[in-house]
């Protein structure tokens, strides 16, 4: 009896992780899936009924020996006091505080974006201002008045311009297409999106008012920090003799063709940790 194949699974986490957690949570990250099938560039988790703690290890577990995680969207209710999957005061008995989010998040390698779903990125700004560890920028949220219509539509574009779709099926999964200038001209058209983006000396500035704080809009300071990153590089490049100027590299990349044998996406149950003792017994 010849055996089944098993489908091969790639060994890169994926860049970008949606966690459910609550039943309108659950619900958005269930929609991405619907979505963008065919995607490896995404990790969905359907976390209803995990506790704080089990959201907070699964965040960890991606972070964990993955340098590419770029991109993490948290499905649920927030207030000043941190995140939980209900409302009320029983929410405090399954809340992740800011400060606790903030922790776990400090072990990310390199720059992420959090993107808090029917949450004011108000509140996780003013709790991690005081963070210096934290390699989160910027923050992303939504204003209270924030309906799940309108909540979908801009989680279906933004993952879209991530450019994901793209991603070969095998190998490293390369930096994603979502520039911090897509994310500020989101802001502009969708007025329910809050953003608060980390100014060295300033610390999480509430985009709305960035010109006043800062002292220029956002689009300008981000073209500014970009030609002095590009500047920099190429400088000490040329200077120890590892690049020269050649005017091919001024030319656009090609986009990679999407992998006809990438296999289909789904949203998995992340499962308490009791639940899975139980079953080791």
């Amino acid at each position: 009896m010849a055996k089944k194949k098993k489908s091969r699974k790639s060994k890169h986490k994926a860049p970008v992780l949606l966690i459910g957690w609550g039943r309108e949570g659950v619900k958005d990250v269930a929609y991405a899936c619907e979505e963008f099938p065919f995607d490896r560039g995404l990790d969905c988790i359907d976390a209803q009924g995990a506790s704080n703690d089990d959201v907070l290890r699964a965040i960890e577990n991606w972070l964990e020996a993955n340098p590419n995680a770029q991109f993490l969207y948290i499905g649920c209710h927030g207030d000043e006091d941190g995140l939980s999957p209900i409302v009320g005061a029983d929410r405090l008995t399954q809340l992740i505080t800011w400060p606790a989010l903030g922790k776990v998040l400090s072990k990310a390698r390199a720059r992420i974006t959090v993107w808090l779903g029917a949450c004011s990125s108000s509140f996780a700004a003013t709790n991690w201002n005081s963070n210096a560890n934290l390699l989160v920028n910027p923050i992303v949220g939504f204003s209270e008045d924030t309906n799940t219509k309108e909540l979908k539509q801009v989680l279906k574009e933004l993952i879209k311009r991530t450019g994901v779709e793209t991603q070969e099926l095998s190998g490293k999964v390369g930096d994603l297409g979502l520039l911090d200038e897509d994310l500020a001209e989101l802001q502009q058209r969708y007025d329910k999106i809050t953003m608060h983006y980390r100014v060295p000396g300033h610390g999480y500035v509430d985009c709305a008012n960035f010109k006043n704080a800062v002292g220029v809009e956002l689009p300008e300071y981000l073209d500014e920090q970009c030609d002095k990153k590009q500047v920099r590089r190429l400088c000490a490049d040329v200077k120890r003799g590892l690049a020269v100027i050649d005017e091919r590299d001024l030319l656009p990349p090609k986009e990679p063709s999407p992998d006809p044998n990438r296999q289909e996406l789904t949203l998995r149950k992340l499962k308490p940790v009791n639940q899975r003792r139980k079953k080791r017994r």
